[in-house]
């Protein structure tokens, strides 16, 4: 990982962390500003044809609750390379969605091994 995103996100991360009274609309809150300084740090953001956001789930279902990220590319002409006149399939574009979803999720559950800060509220 690049030092500079690391330290964005490691800032991100860390932020009012001590201060901060944890619940979840707090947790999901400082989830999107972590996601949202990694997309920014790509050339991204979320919102309009790419979306990544985190969400609870389990929560009043009986099943353990926990916390994700979910991730949706609403134009799949983003996935395009300069040259492609072809849009990526259905398939394909879940399959980013998937790796997206997952990697923005690595950067809480796996912090320690990232060499980031590790989220108080995790």
């Amino acid at each position: 990982m690049h030092p500079r995103l690391r330290n964005a996100l490691s800032k991100a991360i860390a932020r009012g962390s001590y201060s901060m009274r944890w619940n979840v609309s707090n947790i999901l809150h400082r989830m999107q500003v972590v996601i949202d300084t990694f997309l920014r740090y790509h050339g991204w953001r979320s919102g309009g044809p790419l979306l990544a956001y985190p969400a609870s789930t389990g929560w009043g279902k009986g099943i353990p609750q926990t916390f994700g990220v979910i991730a949706r590319v609403q134009k799949p002409e983003l996935l395009m390379r300069p040259g492609d006149s072809v849009a990526p399939g259905h398939d394909d574009v879940r399959q980013v969605e998937e790796a997206l979803a997952w990697v923005l999720y690595a950067l809480f559950a796996y912090s320690d091994d990232l060499g980031l800060r590790h989220p108080a509220f995790w």
